[in-house]
């Protein structure tokens, strides 16, 4: 794998970035179709997938600072955990369209300290993240 595709100057095209894009991109195309055959209008399509990527790569990156300590890690290049990401894109995507989903659940209970909701959020989370490595092998 070639980690830097193009470099003009200091700004850079990695292979990371470039297939996170397309990732977004196909996502979206997808879902459009999906909204489209759904009767569902194509703008909410492209408002899910930068609702859920903005708020991906930003959840992704403070749980990287979490996890590692380093704060300043967050203006830096390096640094997107999975699971911050899932966390992150659900959280601004429920908030943008106001749903009830899971991420809201578990800030509301994190606001109101109530440790045994919030606990049980991380159990069924963990779980569910178990389970997927397990049957994907990874």
């Amino acid at each position: 794998m070639y980690p830097t595709l193009v470099k003009f100057g200091s700004f850079e095209i990695t292979t990371f970035g470039l297939m996170m894009f397309i990732a977004f991109v196909v996502g979206g195309w997808v879902l459009t179709k999906q909204f489209r055959r759904s009767g569902l209008s194509e703008e909410l399509a492209s408002t899910v997938v930068m609702a859920a990527a903005l708020g991906g790569i930003v959840g992704a990156k403070i749980y990287y600072a979490i996890l590692y300590h380093s704060w300043h890690e967050l203006f830096t290049r390096a640094g997107l955990v999975w699971y911050g990401g899932l966390l992150g894109g659900a959280i601004v995507t429920e908030t943008v369209f106001s749903l009830d989903g899971m991420g809201y659940y578990f800030v509301q209970k994190l606001q109101a300290v109530d440790l045994y909701a919030v606990m049980g959020w991380l159990v069924v989370t963990s779980l569910t993240i178990i389970g997927r490595s397990a049957i994907s092998g990874a």
